[in-house]
């Protein structure tokens, strides 16, 4: 049904956000004109709309987000690589609902029922690179890792010597998070995440004698050997105590030979 997609795209634009709208609509005639419909003939009713736009696919949808970066490469590639750096910009935002929406909920924070969404922008340029509709009780990190997944390993692989930074506010500042920026190179609210690893290594004893652990999420972890002592044990260790007697367990089965202490 390609005259539903005009169709919504045109009453869209001219502020006719809901789909209940388009039962008043669908008889306007510059409606009709604007999807290229026929004059006289109805355009799509709001159940035909409702069914249309949930009969995207999870692939539909990882489709169109794709086709964001595709856009964003081919028209905004040019001054991304002269400029060298791509600010990933996060946002979470309120989208008020009003009736029994699916996966409407109320959340506190903003004390109101409501979607979730979630978008990212590429700050330089204004780019809208991934938007998320989610419920309107999730937190603002909900589901970030595997938005980023689909973002940060293309622009990778299209601009190899761009630095990518992202920056988000303190919704967002999970551990998990952390460590994705660091796995992946990139420097985080402007800052670069930095962890520090030490080791004092003993090729005598063949071990770590000490070690150190900075990391600007857990803060310094330190640990070391003490007490270490070089030379041959002392005999008393090894003595009988007694009272006791020792067993020669190579002796013949049954016999159980006595070994005589040192």
């Amino acid at each position: 049904m390609p005259y539903c997609r005009c169709f919504v795209d045109a009453f869209t634009i001219a502020g006719y956000e809901d789909a209940n709208d388009a039962d008043r609509l669908r008889y306007d005639p510059a409606f009709q004109i604007l999807a290229d419909q026929q004059l006289g003939e109805p355009l799509g009713s709001q159940p035909t709309l409702s069914r249309w736009e949930n009969s995207l696919s999870p692939r539909d949808l990882l489709k169109l987000q794709d086709a964001l970066l595709d856009w964003f490469v081919k028209i905004c590639g040019k001054q991304v690589r002269e400029r060298g750096q791509i600010l990933l910009d996060i946002e979470s935002t309120d989208d008020p609902t009003h009736g029994q929406q699916q996966l409407s909920f109320f959340n506190g924070g903003y004390n109101q029922h409501m979607y979730h969404p979630l978008l990212v922008f590429e700050r330089r340029t204004g780019c809208l690179l991934a938007a998320r509709l989610r419920p309107g009780r999730v937190v603002s990190h909900a589901r970030i890792i595997p938005l980023l997944l689909r973002i940060v390993p293309r622009l990778q692989r299209e601009f190899p010597n761009v630095r990518i930074q992202l920056r988000a506010d303190a919704g967002f500042a999970t551990p998990l998070l952390y460590e994705f920026c660091e796995f992946f190179g990139i420097q985080y609210n402007n800052s670069p995440l930095l962890v520090k690893r030490e080791y004092w290594y003993s090729p005598l004893l063949g071990i770590n004698l000490s070690s150190s652990r900075s990391d600007p999420r857990f803060g310094t972890q330190n640990f070391e050997v003490t007490d270490v002592v070089i030379g041959e044990p002392d005999a008393k260790l090894f003595a009988v105590p007694s009272g006791s007697r020792m067993i020669n367990l190579k002796s013949p089965a049954g016999t159980g030979e006595p070994l005589q202490a040192p």
